[in-house]
């Protein structure tokens, strides 16, 4: 229902982009990217390196400051078990805590929903664009809560999409597919 979005436009000058995946979003070398799709990277109490082990691997209250919020751009999450607010980077960080509900849980939703996010922000040049809005996204999210499927507003669809149907899309758009490295604190 949405694939036309991902087509080509011949003679227009804009290619399409299917963004980029949280691995890359995660990567503190990538942070400065975050402004520019119109989000605040975390702050961390030390440095954060990329690391091979699970040794001191980052935890949420290594986080100082949240930076861009998760309740506030997807409303009506409400963290179970958190305390104060969630950072949008710790759900594309770590989406199986038991938090988000473990693997299976409303964690891979908002991880893939957030780069989504992300990646609407980010691409809004002259020359390449994402197929989603900011407000797509958040309708996504929006329905999905609401009724645990989505159809675009514009349509009536006879099978509307799940919570994994939307995964899988986000999921296969990504352009560039970085793998999620440990991140350490030095």
């Amino acid at each position: 229902m949405m694939s036309g979005n991902t087509s080509p436009r011949p003679g227009t000058g804009i290619s399409c982009s299917g963004g980029l995946s949280p691995g890359y979003w995660v990567q503190p070398q990538h942070s400065p990217n975050w402004a520019t799709a119109g989000g605040v990277f975390p702050q961390f109490n030390g440095s954060v390196v990329t690391c091979t082990t699970n040794l001191n691997k980052v935890v949420f209250t290594d986080i100082s400051n949240q930076g861009t919020i998760l309740q506030n751009v997807f409303t009506g999450w409400t963290p179970a078990g958190y305390v104060g607010n969630v950072s949008m980077w710790w759900v594309i960080n770590a989406p199986n805590d038991a938090k988000f509900g473990g693997p299976g849980g409303v964690g891979q939703l908002l991880r893939h929903l957030s780069c989504a996010w992300l990646n609407a922000g980010y691409f809004q040049g002259t020359s390449a664009q994402y197929p989603m809005t900011k407000a797509q996204v958040v309708d996504i999210w929006v329905q999905l809560s609401k009724t645990g499927v989505y159809c675009p507003s514009s349509l009536k669809c006879t099978k509307p999409w799940t919570a994994a149907d939307v995964i899988s899309y986000i999921e296969n758009m990504y352009d560039v597919n970085a793998p999620v490295d440990n991140l350490c604190k030095k």
